[in-house]
């Protein structure tokens, strides 16, 4: 399982499937682009993510305060 930013129709989408959390996030504009702060919160049996931001800047992504990296996809 690994996370993707995909880009596509103006919009940039964090996804990983599978991700079996209940979660909490918060968008944040810093100097450089978004940074994305996600925390799990509890175990589910399955699940996914999928968050979606404009796609005019850069994006970075934390979970649980670790740096996500992501493979990009451009569609």
């Amino acid at each position: 399982l690994k996370w993707y930013l995909i880009h596509a129709n103006g919009r940039q989408y964090i996804r990983y499937g599978g991700f079996a959390w209940n979660f909490a996030y918060q968008p944040m504009p810093t100097a450089d682009g978004w940074q994305i702060n996600i925390v799990k919160l509890n175990k589910k049996e399955y699940g996914n993510l999928l968050l979606s931001m404009p796609d005019s800047m850069p994006l970075t992504v934390f979970c649980d305060g670790q740096k996500v990296d992501f493979e990009e996809i451009y569609e």
